[in-house]
């Protein structure tokens, strides 16, 4: 009955379940700061995240609550504190948002890319597997977020010789009836020359990666 009693429940002698209702309430009272500061751990891991993008591959219904879609919006800094903190105004894209707002970052049909790479230093040239060299600096900085589609140059040429008798293609290119050497003896009826692209690059609708369609999220609070 003490043991009930500390519990702060009234002994009552045909109720079997006291001691189990009293047992229960000591457990919770020795947990409760273990639980509380498991949350709290909890709560500052989440904490860590804000600004974080990160891909959804769920539906814009089923965005956690803690993070927005990347849509280009206005959010009010006097609600998203520490969201701004993180973020500031580097996602304004050249605009001056009203005055107390700043802009999310625009994920819509962008595609994600590591910023830093003007650093010569850290980011040298990269040797490809065919020994080619590929340049990874980039003159940009954290306030120039976006950068237009683009593509490598490409380059070709025809190379006439013997009064117009033998033309000789490369690059993007070619002699229409030619196959194999890419080099034609030109006759009396004449030849075709064209560029196609194909011959030196994947070709497409649009200038792209390989890529997966994802909502771009950003956690704006913990």
């Amino acid at each position: 009955d003490n043991y009930i009693l500390k519990a702060g429940i009234i002994p009552l002698s045909d109720d079997l379940g006291q001691l189990y209702k009293a047992t229960q309430y000591f457990i919770n009272q020795s947990l409760e700061p273990a639980v509380a500061s498991l949350e709290q751990k909890l709560i500052d891991t989440r904490a860590l995240r804000i600004g974080e993008i990160a891909p959804w591959a769920g539906t814009i219904e089923t965005i956690p609550y803690n993070a927005y879609l990347c849509d280009d919006a206005l959010c009010l800094i006097e609600d998203h504190q520490l969201c701004f903190k993180a973020i500031g105004h580097s996602w304004a894209n050249g605009r001056t948002p009203p005055k107390g707002y700043f802009y999310l970052p625009d994920g819509r049909a962008w595609t994600l890319k590591g910023i830093g790479q003007s650093q010569v230093d850290k980011y040298p040239d990269f040797t490809k597997a065919d020994g080619s060299k590929l340049s990874l600096t980039e003159n940009r900085d954290v306030n120039e977020r976006y950068q237009s589609t683009g593509i490598r140059k490409i380059t070709g040429n025809w190379s006439i010789v013997g009064g117009f008798s033998m033309i000789t293609a490369t690059g993007v290119c070619k002699t229409k009836p030619v196959s194999g050497s890419r080099t034609s003896t030109v006759g009396g009826a004449g030849l075709d020359l064209e560029i196609d692209t194909s011959l030196t690059n994947p070709i497409g609708e649009t200038n792209r990666d390989n890529n997966l369609a994802v909502y771009w999220i950003i956690f704006y609070k913990a």
